[in-house]
């Protein structure tokens, strides 16, 4: 799989106006608006970022109105995690709230988490 693949704007048209994107990075909580302004560099020079389903799980309310999802992505980062909320409003479905995080192996989450004390004692953010 490419770490890029051909950008798409349909891409945001899958999430509500008042969506919320939450990223891998702890500052990455977007408004939809907000996450495509922060995208558009990757738009505009036609690549970005390309996530294939591992695995997917699909949940939905009593009266179809909402669905909630967890799925395993395989990305240029490696294998990611995520889960999601949908609400079905005027005929299609809307993503709602969406979170990305990285699937750190329990045998490096000391070395993970020790480098993120690191940096941030450095003054990263």
């Amino acid at each position: 799989m490419p770490p890029f693949c051909k950008a798409d704007p349909v891409y945001f048209d899958k999430m509500a106006p008042d969506g919320i994107y939450i990223g891998t990075d702890k500052s990455e909580v977007w408004t939809r608006e907000q996450f495509r302004a922060w995208a558009k560099p990757f738009f505009d020079r036609k690549k970005a970022w390309a996530f294939t389903a591992i695995k997917r799980n699909v949940y939905w309310s009593p009266d179809q109105r909402y669905a909630w999802f967890d799925e395993q992505l395989k990305t240029q980062m490696g294998v990611c995690q995520a889960s999601g909320v949908l609400q079905h409003t005027a005929g299609k479905l809307e993503i709602t709230h969406y979170q990305l995080s990285l699937a750190v192996p329990n045998p490096l989450m000391d070395k993970f988490t020790k480098a993120i004390a690191e940096f941030e004692a450095e003054g990263g953010k």
